[in-house]
């Protein structure tokens, strides 16, 4: 097997655990306003968010990577009809700029991270 078709196995293996995360989350911050009324729990769970800090960064982390999923299954798609090596160069731009994860999403990944232990502060 080639390198392309893992890639994008991957990142769809990846995308469907955020959607599970979602999910997860959605259901967490529902039970907690059931439990704790619209303003949720007092204590947060992790460092410093609140339930729904964490279910809106996993939404936009969903948003972001579907989109950037999408946008690498066409280029698969498209780079083995490419006959000129400028668009080839254009492929591989998107494909390693990742252009629909910008900065803040990235920025907001790794906040997700440190506030749940899984970076070391």
């Amino acid at each position: 097997g080639s390198l392309q078709p893992r890639a994008s196995s991957a990142q769809v293996v990846v995308v469907k655990k955020m959607e599970h995360l979602v999910e997860v989350q959605r259901g967490v911050l529902e039970l907690e306003e059931f439990q704790f009324g619209p303003e949720g729990r007092r204590v947060p769970l992790c460092l410093s968010w609140k339930t729904r800090e964490f279910e809106e960064m996993s939404g936009v982390l969903l948003a972001a990577f579907s989109q950037e999923l999408k946008l690498k299954q066409t280029i698969l798609q498209e780079v083995a009809h490419t006959m000129t090596s400028d668009l080839s160069k254009v492929y591989l731009s998107c494909w390693l700029h990742q252009p629909f994860i910008p900065a803040a999403t990235r920025l907001g990944l790794e906040a997700l991270l440190l506030e749940t232990g899984h970076r070391p502060l």
